[in-house]
């Protein structure tokens, strides 16, 4: 499998055309069920990052850090259970371990992701919020 990663800062970009990017990643790869998960996701300039995953030169899966040490994570239905997913994971994570962070926060959306987190060594955190689930780095 021809599988290739990008990462791409997004610092240089306003939150909206951030959100236009991500929007435009997500609804080329995935279902637009997305968009509104991604507009709650940005709220402050901060230097979010993007990492990228092709497939012949097919958009299949993303991550993104946001927020500091937030991870957001979409893999194209039909390449998951194959480890795409954690190693977008593994790159979030390393960039988040070399800039000083000492954990990373994710969103579990349903059960699925749920057990893929908790498989990766994620924990569910006490207090409930959007980003319910953390590990240490």
């Amino acid at each position: 499998m021809n599988i290739s990663f990008h990462t791409r800062k997004l610092i240089n970009y306003s939150i909206n055309t951030r959100k236009k990017i991500l929007l435009k990643l997500t609804l080329k790869a995935f279902n637009s069920v997305m968009k509104q998960r991604i507009n709650l996701s940005f709220n402050k300039e901060i230097d979010d990052i993007a990492i990228i995953c092709k497939y012949n030169k097919e958009i299949i899966g993303w991550s993104c850090i946001f927020d500091g040490n937030k991870v957001m994570l979409f893999i194209k239905p039909e390449f998951r259970r194959k480890g795409i997913g954690k190693r977008l994971l593994q790159r979030a994570e390393s960039y988040l371990r070399k800039n000083d962070y000492q954990n990373v926060k994710v969103a579990a959306w349903n059960n699925t992701s749920s057990l893929f987190y908790k498989k990766t060594k994620y924990r569910e955190m006490n207090n409930v919020s959007t980003f319910g689930m953390e590990k240490e780095i």
